[in-house]
């Protein structure tokens, strides 16, 4: 399951995915690249990663636009569901 938490967060996770050299400081597990799955670092899946990305973006968009048209109410995954 691939998600995010804001849209800040979908661009890290769609920069280090496109990273070809992932440098990071040995024996070190408190960076957020050092606690990502290794199914999402793995080189085989980067295409796949980057079309879910694609996808999650399409979706932040819908709900950002989704709020200003509804204001206050709750958006749910149903609402998002064609």
């Amino acid at each position: 399951m691939l998600w995010a938490y804001d849209a800040e967060h979908l661009d890290f996770l769609e920069r280090y995915v496109r990273a070809f050299i992932r440098e990071r400081e040995p024996n070190r597990n408190g960076s957020l690249a050092s606690r990502l799955p290794a199914w999402l670092k793995d080189a085989k899946n980067r295409d796949l990663v980057l079309t879910r990305c694609a996808t999650l973006r399409v979706r932040l968009h819908q709900v950002s636009r989704y709020r200003l048209d509804v204001g206050r109410r709750r958006v749910t995954d149903s609402d998002l569901m064609p």
